[in-house]
């Protein structure tokens, strides 16, 4: 039995709100992705960036296109044990760019209602 789903899913817009509650709640020392942007820097200036921010990712949502830069994360070998000269002694830390994460987060939340 074939079961069609009739249902249309549209992402809603963000607030400004959201968003500069979103960069309000950054830990101040979390790494910087590819954007070299630091954290401290967007929760520090959340209240002057939320608009064009927001602006971003509600273009981002409803066009269905990612900003390049933010697809890209900065990856660190990080040694668990053994010689250091064997590559299977390392294991991968990606860090994506901070306002990646704040758009991963619009978009989840409304996919979880």
């Amino acid at each position: 039995r074939n079961s069609i789903c009739t249902t249309n899913f549209k992402f809603s817009y963000v607030s400004n709100i959201l968003v500069e509650k979103q960069l309000r709640n950054l830990e101040r020392n979390k790494s910087t992705g590819l954007d070299d942007l630091p954290s401290t820097l967007l929760k520090d200036s959340a209240k002057y960036i939320s608009k064009p921010l927001c602006h971003i990712i509600n273009l981002s949502m409803s066009t269905s296109v990612v900003p390049a830069i933010w697809k890209f994360a900065k990856i660190t070998p990080i040694h668990k044990a053994g010689p250091t000269d064997q590559p299977d002694n390392y294991r991968p830390i990606s860090v994506l760019p901070t306002l990646s994460k704040i758009l991963e987060k619009a978009v989840h939340e409304q996919l979880l209602q």
